[in-house]
């Protein structure tokens, strides 16, 4: 005999779902920001990217009511601003501003190879 689901079980599922999705919610959010959010920007200044980053930034500091750093880190073709905000602390104060060659293109044009020598040829073979 499989169990049935009833309108009761279905609702008491519901209510608990909604429960859980809204107490996370109420808790974690009451002190951000507290502090100055950097927006990462992975290009050098003055290009499109830029000044897309400090119109986004302007609003948000509005919205917020906090202060927004835009921060210029260009090389290596997005990389190291991308490694940057990917290596800082997950606390949702350092933004990165993403385009298509930080996350898609970038992926595949910069493949750090990892290379060992051979004792015997003295070749470097990648992998």
């Amino acid at each position: 005999m499989t169990p049935r689901l009833t309108r009761r079980t279905t609702s008491g599922f519901a209510i608990l779902a909604g429960a859980l999705i809204l107490a996370p919610a109420t808790t974690s959010a009451q002190g951000f920001p507290s502090k100055p959010i950097t927006l990462i920007v992975p290009f050098a200044a003055g290009g499109p990217s830029d000044v897309i980053a400090r119109l986004v930034g302007e609003h948000m500091g509005r919205t917020l009511g906090q202060q927004v750093i835009v921060e210029n880190k260009p090389g290596a073709g997005s990389v190291l601003g991308t490694d940057f905000v990917a290596k800082s602390a997950p606390d949702g104060y350092t933004l990165l501003i993403a385009t298509g060659s930080t996350h898609s293109i970038g992926r595949w044009l910069l493949v750090i190879h990892s290379f060992r020598r051979t004792a015997r040829s003295r070749t470097v073979v990648f992998r």
